[in-house]
């Protein structure tokens, strides 16, 4: 086993490690969020409610914290303890470590920044769009039905309110497939906030530990 550095830094070997156990637990993190975007995408509305992505990411956020206490806890743990017996010439090969700091803050609220400003806006947006282009088109159909209805006979009104009936089918389907698109993207920024916030969370607790602090100096 490497010795720890007389130092205050965690030294090359530890460092190694926890950037190691920092890219894995951001790689399962973010196959776990690709699963949340996923179901956000298959219920319209998800995707900009806080309070649902509030409860879906717990599991994730657990998931993380306890694997990134397995793997840096006890290192780290051995260490202060072997750099605190030092002088005595101890060696320690098991400390019983405490339980990180909980990322859950800091993931939430990244989500929640990205919410709060996303759905007005982004519905003002495709809304407006979709309604506009979509008037125009209905307004050109009707128009054109009505110029033929007087020379169309009986069967002219029939055909005109099918027309009707299959056009506003027509508008409801483009309503239901922008607004779908639009939670897709609004769930894919969600995400990349999320990983981006779980990254910083855990590079401050590597930086944290390279300066000699304790790990729960600092709860998200």
């Amino acid at each position: 086993m490497d010795r720890e550095p007389l130092s205050g830094s965690i030294g090359p070997p530890l460092r190694t490690a926890l950037d190691q156990a920092r890219a894995d637990l951001l790689a399962t993190l973010s196959v776990q969020v690709d699963g949340l975007v996923a179901d956000a995408a298959r219920r319209a509305g998800r995707a900009g409610d806080v309070r649902w992505w509030t409860a879906a990411l717990d599991g994730p956020v657990r998931t993380l914290d306890d694997a990134w206490a397995r793997r840096s806890g006890p290192v780290l743990r051995r260490r202060a303890a072997a750099a605190a017996l030092r002088h005595q010439g101890a060696h320690v090969t098991h400390v019983t470590h405490v339980p990180s700091p909980s990322c859950g803050g800091a993931v939430v609220a990244a989500a929640g920044r990205v919410l709060v400003v996303a759905p007005g806006r982004e519905r003002g947006a495709w809304s407006g769009a979709v309604l506009s282009g979509s008037a125009v088109w209905v307004a050109s159909v009707l128009a054109a039905g009505a110029r033929v209805l007087p020379a169309g006979g009986p069967g002219a009104l029939p055909a005109l309110a099918g027309l009707v009936l299959l056009v506003g089918a027509l508008v409801a389907a483009r309503v239901r497939a922008v607004r779908s698109a639009r939670d897709r993207a609004l769930a894919r920024r969600v995400r990349d906030a999320v990983l981006l916030a779980a990254d910083h969370e855990l590079l401050r607790r590597i930086s944290d530990a390279d300066r000699g602090l304790p790990e729960p100096s600092r709860a998200c």
